[in-house]
């Protein structure tokens, strides 16, 4: 028996946008939001880019212009960070300061990210969550000893995820409820999940 089969698939595709825009810049993080934009956290600032052209974000609030941790709410806002405890929300294109992170609990390292109700949850000496109030919670407390490693990234049940280095366990938040499983002497697991 002869089988004979034709099989048609799409070549692949190539292309560069920002090229000359983002030129000298350093990238830190990108993101694509709900309505399609693409927004990029530089040592620049924050660069929006419609589809046509790339626009800096303006913000007279931000102390310093390099911004990391890009993440969106689901509600048309983005967030970001820099590393003097400020975080920004983008929306209708503006950049206003949404928080300063208070003194007492700022750290070398901030990590941040979007939990699946909308509220901002951010590592730095200890794991916080902000209420839509803006009042901070205190999830994990103050430990200089706390390593916590990575980004609050989500998995596939909406959970976000951060590994902590000092407990070796990995953090699973969602909703501001967290659970732990524990990965002894495997820090590497959690950077492959």
């Amino acid at each position: 028996t002869l089988l004979s089969l034709q099989a048609f698939g799409q070549g692949p595709s190539h292309f560069t946008i920002g090229e000359e825009a983002l030129a000298d810049i350093h990238i830190y993080d990108l993101y694509h939001d709900e309505e399609q934009v693409y927004w990029v956290a530089s040592n620049n600032g924050v660069y929006k880019y419609d589809g046509y052209d790339f626009i800096l974000m303006e913000c007279s609030e931000m102390v310093s212009h390099s911004v990391f941790y890009l993440c969106g709410n689901g509600q048309g806002s983005v967030f970001c960070n820099n590393l003097n405890g400020q975080i920004f929300e983008l929306k209708n294109d503006t950049c206003s300061l949404y928080l300063q992170i208070p003194d007492s609990l700022m750290y070398h390292q901030i990590v941040m990210g979007i939990d699946f109700d909308g509220a901002i949850t951010f590592a730095t000496k200890g794991l916080y969550r902000v209420e839509a109030n803006k009042a901070i919670t205190e999830l994990i407390p103050q430990d200089v000893s706390n390593s916590f490693s990575g980004s609050l990234m989500k998995n596939h049940e909406d959970e976000m995820t951060l590994f902590n280095g000092r407990t070796e366990q990995v953090i699973y938040i969602k909703n501001g409820s967290m659970r732990y499983e524990s990965y002894p002497g495997a820090e590497y697991l959690y950077f492959m999940k």
